[in-house]
């Protein structure tokens, strides 16, 4: 048993790779995430296996299922994968403790939020350097835990419990429409108002598009997707030309409908909306700097009341629209 132990530690390669089949249940998905080859995930279980001397995973048409011995395993993998993970960051920590540095990560749709506390934080601190990393929503936890990341933002929280989790602010989505549309002069819409519009979404995962088209589904919606685009600019400019609209939330739009270059209609009724979430690891691992940034999301946090804010948004979005619509009517 000790040197099964023994040769665990000595392949921890191996048990990520296991811990990644298990979040992904499939051998696939984890080659696909790690950047490895199928037939290597599969050799990296095959030796565990091997070592364990017992079967750990069923697969089952592409799918994968845990034996008895691969859950008494997985828990322990778990842990030893943390806490290496830990170990480097606390490593890092030491040769980075008094850098100047910070290094932010955030997808397209939450830089908006983090660039206002990156300009603050830049005032308190003008010899720090700021790095915002374009970094997708599901990753940022990974990154922040190895350190490639000091903070990051998220729309889920990270099931993790050596990060730090917080709820930076609120979000909720709106219906986007351009100034010449229908919808543009109505103060509120109701969700099967969208029913047989042209809809415009991501084309590639996202968290927004998984929540939009849940919220569609749960109150039976039927969506007509009639094109699919890559990123958030991209959905922006297709509904400014009219090829379809959209739902987003509110913080993707503020600064296209200030410019009226867009409508922004709030949907009447319990919506869905998100969190937006600060990640961060343990005070003890990490810099300075990245500490100092912490203390001052929470600081901001504190001096401001979400619900509030939102409201005021929501009024400001709604006001604009009806101007535009005014506008474009005249």
């Amino acid at each position: 048993m000790a040197f099964f132990i023994f040769w665990w530690l000595m392949n921890l390669t191996d048990l990520r790779t296991f811990v990644m089949v298990l979040d992904e249940t499939s051998l696939t998905r984890a080659a696909s995430r790690l950047g490895r080859t199928q037939p290597a995930v599969t050799v990296a279980i095959q030796r565990l296996e091997s070592a364990a001397g017992t079967t750990l995973l069923i697969r089952d048409r592409g799918a994968v299922r845990l034996t008895s011995a691969g859950e008494r395993l997985a828990a322990y993998a778990r842990r030893i994968v943390d806490m290496a993970a830990e170990a480097h960051a606390a490593i890092v920590n030491l040769r980075q403790i008094g850098r100047t540095e910070l290094l932010v990560g955030a997808n397209d749709s939450l830089a908006g939020v983090a660039l206002p506390l990156i300009d603050t934080f830049r005032q308190q601190r003008p010899d720090t350097r700021v790095d915002l990393k374009r970094t997708r929503s599901r990753d940022v936890a990974g990154l922040v835990r190895k350190g490639d990341l000091d903070v990051g933002l998220a729309m889920d929280k990270p099931e993790a419990e050596d990060l730090q989790s917080i709820v930076l602010d609120r979000d909720e989505f709106l219906v986007v429409v351009p100034p010449s549309h229908e919808f543009a002069s109505r103060s509120c819409l109701r969700l099967r108002d969208v029913a047989e519009q042209p809809l415009i979404a991501h084309n590639e995962p996202s968290p927004d598009r998984t929540r939009v088209l849940a919220l569609l589904d749960a109150c039976g919606v039927k969506h007509r997707i009639v094109l699919g685009v890559p990123t958030l600019d991209a959905l922006k400019r297709a509904v400014e030309a009219g090829m379809g609209i959209t739902i987003m939330s509110r913080r993707c739009v503020l600064t296209e409908v200030q410019q009226r270059r867009l409508v922004a209609i709030p949907l009447d009724g319990p919506a869905a909306g998100r969190e937006i979430w600060l990640v961060a690891r343990s005070r003890a691992t990490m810099s300075q700097t990245a500490a100092a940034f912490v203390d001052l999301a929470l600081r901001t946090i504190r001096d401001t009341e979400p619900a509030r804010a939102a409201l005021l948004h929501i009024r400001a979005v709604t006001f604009a629209g009806r101007r535009v619509a005014a506008g474009a009517k005249g």
